[in-house]
């Protein structure tokens, strides 16, 4: 079968077997799970799952109590008379005084940049046509990019003889910056709402292998147990966020889903968006340590430049992912 007569999911399925990636988040019977008999892929499942409760686990070193409380005043002071000018006077007062510091000064933030959504982007959270809208829309006024060069990079390896290679166009990428390296720790990539499946399957594709790629680097860097960085993909107001992780034992990537992020569009939505943010919260302060843990082991190799490779015989380095990239335009008996 030639590639051109695969269908989107079967194209995913491919791009991400070739990785060496497997997606245990994808649930439908034309993905991964397809390629296995049940109990195969239940104990594939069963092996993995420990990485998702890890998220959900670990609590959060943040003391969020004022936080909470800041949150719980002003959802009563909208519910009261739905006054949104009220409530942003009120978020103002309560986050300027003497006790509040610095860091908690930032954390209220995410309240206030739901206030100000409510306040002056009713136009895109709830829109009368979101045909007028495009993705950078969503991106800059919502989610607030685009970055290839890791990426073109490695796809230049591949296809070394062709001119303008570009490699995955990545919407925002969080990165620890550490002199002239830039590690990346977080992948997004931002849809229109309502994707058609060639477009979810195309944005899952990429941010798979974009963050395989990511995760190769890092687990180079750590003598961790296990080694990931996260995908975020968007649709509209709706974020889903993954880890994609190396499986020492196993030497293969491995995509698990962690949750999904609904932004709030009106006020009934706010009283049951405390959960959320605590989970917004865990997902900034584990992106925190990875980012922590870089920075100590770069630190680290810089101390021991002048020494000899200061890597733990029993560590087995993760094989550098052999990432399949489309191949030139009108080339594709290449991607064999």
């Amino acid at each position: 079968m030639a590639s051109d007569d695969l269908t989107p999911v079967e194209r995913k399925r491919m791009c991400a077997g070739l990785s060496g990636v497997i997606d245990i988040s994808d649930y439908s019977h034309q993905g991964h799970r397809s390629l296995f008999i049940i109990s195969q892929w239940k104990i594939i499942k069963e092996c993995n799952a420990r990485f998702k409760r890890s998220f959900f686990q670990p609590r959060l070193d943040s003391d969020l109590h004022s936080v909470y409380i800041v949150w719980d005043i002003i959802h009563k002071t909208l519910a009261q008379d739905h006054n949104i000018f009220h409530a942003r006077k009120t978020f103002n007062h309560l986050s300027s005084e003497n006790h509040t510091n610095e860091y908690t000064f930032k954390q209220l933030q995410i309240i206030d940049h739901i206030l100000d959504s409510f306040d002056n982007k009713q136009y895109i959270l709830n829109p009368a046509k979101t045909t007028k809208f495009t993705e950078r829309d969503y991106e800059s006024t919502i989610w607030s990019g685009e970055s290839v060069e890791e990426t073109t990079k490695k796809k230049a390896q591949q296809y070394g003889s062709d001119k303008n290679i570009i490699g995955f166009k990545v919407d925002i990428r969080l990165i620890h910056d550490h002199e002239d390296l830039e590690i990346d720790l977080v992948s997004i990539d931002i849809s229109l709402p309502f994707p058609d499946d060639a477009k979810v399957c195309h944005d899952e594709s990429k941010l798979l292998r974009e963050s395989a790629i990511s995760t190769e680097t890092i687990h180079h860097l750590l003598n961790d147990d296990y080694v990931y960085t996260w995908t975020i993909r968007v649709s509209g107001l709706t974020a889903i966020l993954s880890k994609v992780l190396y499986d020492d034992e196993r030497q293969i990537y491995v995509n698990i889903y962690q949750f999904t992020l609904i932004f709030p569009t009106c006020i009934s939505d706010l009283e049951d968006w405390k959960d959320s943010l605590e989970s917004l919260f865990k997902f900034k302060e584990d992106v925190e340590r990875i980012a922590n843990k870089v920075q100590k082991e770069l630190k680290h190799t810089q101390r021991c430049i002048y020494r000899s490779e200061d890597i733990s015989p029993e560590r087995k380095l993760a094989p550098t992912p052999s990432v399949y990239f489309t191949p030139p335009r009108n080339e594709a008996h290449r991607s064999v």
